[in-house]
């Protein structure tokens, strides 16, 4: 018989990221965790000292899942990069986003860091001080997220229609709003235009 493998953070985690990917995060427990792992839940408090600090390192997780550049980029590179990565998690891991907008990054893996420390280094060789290139990133980061979520709940919902309330509003009085209606942007262009307009607002 195989010995069994031994417990770790790492994973910990994964099957924590599993019951979430398929469940969602409600579902995440320390039992449930152990539970998948074949292991009484007292056992996880060795490399796992709370849910919390489950939870902290799904996010770790998380980015380095979204794989955001983390070598030597250009601005622009390092925002359409990013917004790539967090765009393909959202599709792929849509149960799990709202742990992106709902804690801060913890940062506990040094993995985590590297796409923030090279979007940094990104804005300060462009010419922005310390302060105003963190500032940069920080309003990258807060902008993209929402697209996020955005992409991720429409991903938890396709093929479920839902009429808009704008298609109430009176016709005369709102007709522009009634010919986007009729013909609705998408996410596409709705990512085109942020991330086109980010580049433009912050690296021109």
């Amino acid at each position: 018989m195989a010995a069994a493998r031994p417990l770790s953070r790492d994973r910990i985690l994964k099957a924590a990221f599993a019951i979430a990917d398929k469940r969602g995060l409600e579902a995440v427990t320390m039992r449930s965790v152990a539970g998948r792992l074949d292991v009484e839940a007292m056992s996880l408090y060795h490399h796992v000292p709370s849910k919390k600090a489950m939870l902290n390192g799904l996010v770790d997780l998380l980015i380095q899942v979204a794989a955001m550049p983390a070598g030597e980029v250009t601005a622009e590179e390092w925002i359409r990069g990013t917004a790539a990565g967090l765009r393909s998690l959202a599709q792929q891991h849509p149960r799990l986003v709202p742990l992106l907008s709902t804690r801060p990054v913890p940062l506990d893996d040094p993995a985590s860091a590297l796409p923030f420390e090279a979007g940094l280094a990104a804005f300060t060789r462009s010419g922005y001080g310390l302060a105003d290139g963190f500032a940069a990133l920080q309003a990258v980061a807060v902008a993209l997220l929402a697209m996020t979520q955005l992409e991720a709940t429409a991903t938890l919902e396709e093929g479920t229609e839902e009429e808009s309330a704008l298609a109430a509003l009176p016709v005369e009085e709102f007709p522009l709003l009634h010919q986007v209606l009729e013909a609705p942007a998408g996410l596409d262009e709705f990512w085109q235009t942020l991330v086109d307009g980010l580049v433009r607002g912050l690296t021109s």
